[in-house]
């Protein structure tokens, strides 16, 4: 038999008598049990769906159920294996409220594009970023002009320093007021210096008023100072002219002024205040009293008088003219002008200025009249000399002048010529350039330079020093300058020039500075000959070598034969030779005779000092030959025979010394027993 059950399901089902899962309709069978078979009719449906996608603003009502949403989701309804399936997406509509205040100097209040200038409610409709209605409200309050603040002011007085500034209007609840700082609520503004203040009202809105009001507190009132008076001192150019003349007077402060006259004057106008007019009269130059005086006046007090006294005099004679240079050779001929000034004199209005007419030029920079104490004058090149005068002008008449010398002085003789007077080295064009020169001088425009004939390569003409070369043959002359400026030339400076021979050398010293057998000797004289530049040696044809020609010594070698000679030398320079000294060279053969160890030499006949080398710039070396054994003692002596070194030596020990000593010339004073020998050395 079976056991049947019949089942329609979606896409597929599994059944549990076989635990297999089919997706086909049929009939299936399970495995019998009990003589019972399973037996399952199973019709599958394929499941199907049908996906909407919606997207509204604020609600949607789905047609499928009928159902209003107004949230974003997924949603379904299954009919058997058929599924409907909507994604909804709600978009939301915005709105927004704005609550402004102006005040009504702000207006008009500028928003999403429109004005508005009234208190009101105003909306603006527009879609937002999600696609739905957009709605903003503006509560629009604008306050009411606040009028312009008005107010009392309590100046200071003599007494109080300060002010009181008090507001009149506006006044009312949530205002308060300011007069250039802080706001206050109080209308009263105590303690105030003087100044200009700016006040203005504000109300609890923040708004102020249209306009502010400046309020001037006055600067505290006191008595016045002695005024200061301006006007004509020197009134004799208009005594007894029915000219009218006005003074000022000035005080800080004062509210009026009181003048007193003096007799011999007419009032025209201005009594009681600053400036008064007036009308000097015909007696008043010979009355004594000349006094004008004033007092200042305010709530305060009167101040102390002025006197401001007047005059009837001649100007003064101007003081002292001073020049700008006393030197006028640079404005000689030149556009280069002199300043000539003056103070001011007394009582004048204008000055006279005079100097040599034709040849001089005035200008005035300052203009003429009172402030003419400047001149600036020029100088024809025909000017000889002359005085500046200059006189003082008033209405009464003219001072006696003021005069000042103005002297063209050419320059002076130029100063001593500094260069070489003995021609021989600067002569041909192998010769040196010799330079003259003398001191330069401010006031000297040029030097002019007088050399001899045919000078070579003349340089530095115009200046204050010159190089050239004496032509070949010169044998004597001169240079000479003279100076030139604006003014003219002055006097010439020379200086003797000589082609001066050098003259004979001097005794030659001999000094044996190596013994035998390398035998050295050196040949010096004092000092370069006067006139030289340079010496020439000449030694015996049997000397090895020699050294220092030229020089003021020279070192010869000598071989160990015997030598008869000359050693001679002159003085040489670019103008010739001089005459010859000379000094004999006898020498005898060194001995050949060697000494070794053991060997009994025969002793020299008498003691032999060697001392070199000599001169030296550091040490000597010295040996004492000599036959007997006895100590050798060796002093060493200054060039005054003080002494300065004493030495024991053995015979035949050459021995190093002198380098203590200082440059100069040495006695080294050789005993043994009752031989004595002297050398003189040089150390340099």
């Amino acid at each position: 038999s079976y056991s049947t059950t019949t089942l329609s399901e979606c896409d597929s089902y599994t059944w549990s008598a076989t635990g297999l899962s089919y997706t086909q309709s049929g009939t299936y069978y399970g495995t019998v049990s009990n003589c019972v078979t399973p037996k399952l009719v199973l019709t599958i449906t394929a499941s199907t769906n049908n996906p909407t996608t919606i997207s509204e603003c604020n609600s949607y009502t789905w047609s499928v159920n009928g159902t209003t949403y107004t949230q974003s989701g997924i949603y379904t309804v299954v009919t058997g294996c058929h599924t409907e399936t909507l994604n909804l997406t709600i978009r939301h509509a915005t709105t927004s409220t704005t609550n402004v205040t102006i005040c009504a100097s702000q207006a008009p209040y500028v928003w999403h594009g429109n004005s508005y200038s009234t208190t009101g409610t105003h909306t603006y409709s527009t879609i937002n970023a999600a696609g739905c209605d957009s709605t903003a409200t503006l509560n629009l309050t604008v306050s009411a002009f606040l009028a312009t603040p008005a107010a009392t002011v309590t100046q200071p007085t003599c007494a109080v320093a300060t002010g009181t500034i008090t507001v009149t209007s506006p006044i009312g609840s949530g205002l308060t007021y300011s007069i250039g700082g802080a706001y206050q609520s109080g209308t009263v503004f105590s303690s105030l210096t003087a100044g200009t203040y700016t006040l203005s009202v504000l109300n609890g809105g923040g708004c102020t008023s249209a306009s502010t009001t400046d309020v001037v507190v006055n600067s505290q009132p006191f008595t016045p100072v002695v005024p200061t008076v301006t006007g004509l001192a020197n009134v004799c150019g208009i005594a007894g002219t029915n000219t009218s003349v006005t003074y000022t007077a000035t005080s800080a402060g004062a509210s009026s002024y009181t003048w007193t006259l003096p007799a011999n004057t007419q009032l025209v106008s201005g009594q009681g205040t600053a400036t008064l007019t007036i009308k000097i009269l015909s007696g008043f130059i010979a009355q004594i009293n000349k006094q004008l005086k004033v007092s200042a006046t305010s709530s305060c007090g009167t101040s102390a008088v002025k006197i401001y006294s007047l005059a009837a005099q001649l100007p003064s004679t101007p003081s002292t003219i001073v020049a700008s240079t006393t030197n006028i050779c640079p404005s000689i001929g030149s556009s280069v002008v002199v300043n000539y000034r003056i103070p001011k004199a007394n009582a004048a209005v204008s000055y006279i200025w005079l100097a040599q007419s034709g040849t001089t030029t005035i200008t005035h920079p300052n203009g003429l009249g009172e402030n003419d104490t400047i001149v600036e004058v020029a100088f024809a090149a025909n000017f000889t000399g002359s005085a500046i005068t200059v006189q003082s002008v008033n209405d009464c008449g003219t001072s006696t002048a003021r005069s000042l010398t103005i002297t063209r002085n050419n320059p002076s003789t130029p100063g001593l010529i500094s260069g070489p007077t003995n021609a021989c080295e600067y002569i041909g064009d192998a010769g040196l350039t010799a330079t003259y020169s003398v001191s330069a001088t401010a006031t000297v425009v040029s030097y002019n330079w007088t050399v001899p004939a045919n000078a070579i390569g003349l340089t530095g003409q115009g200046t204050s020093s010159i190089s050239f070369k004496y032509p070949a043959g010169f044998t004597s002359g001169s240079v000479s300058v003279t100076a030139t400026n604006g003014c003219g030339t002055g006097g010439a400076r020379s200086l003797s020039i000589n082609r001066l021979n050098p003259s004979m050398p001097g005794q030659i010293d001999v000094i044996n500075t190596t013994t035998c057998p390398n035998r050295v000797y050196s040949y010096t004289i004092a000092t370069m000959p006067s006139n030289a530049t340079s010496l020439l040696w000449t030694v015996p044809a049997d000397a090895i070598s020699f050294t220092g020609q030229g020089t003021t010594s020279i070192s010869v070698s000598y071989p160990s034969t015997v030598i008869n000679g000359v050693v001679s030398v002159k003085s040489v320079s670019n103008c010739g030779v001089s005459a010859i000294k000379t000094s004999t060279v006898r020498l005898g053969a060194c001995s050949t005779t060697p000494f070794t160890k053991g060997t009994v030499v025969a002793a020299p006949s008498a003691m032999t000092v060697s001392v070199y080398p000599n001169p030296t710039t550091s040490n000597f070396n010295m040996q004492v030959i000599t036959a007997d054994r006895e100590a050798v003692s060796v002093s060493v002596l200054d060039a005054q025979g003080r002494m300065v070194k004493e030495i024991k030596v053995a015979p035949y020990q050459t021995i190093n010394f002198g380098a203590e000593l200082k440059a100069g010339s040495y006695f080294i004073e050789v005993k043994q027993g009752k031989v004595v020998k002297t050398e003189r050395v040089v150390k340099f």
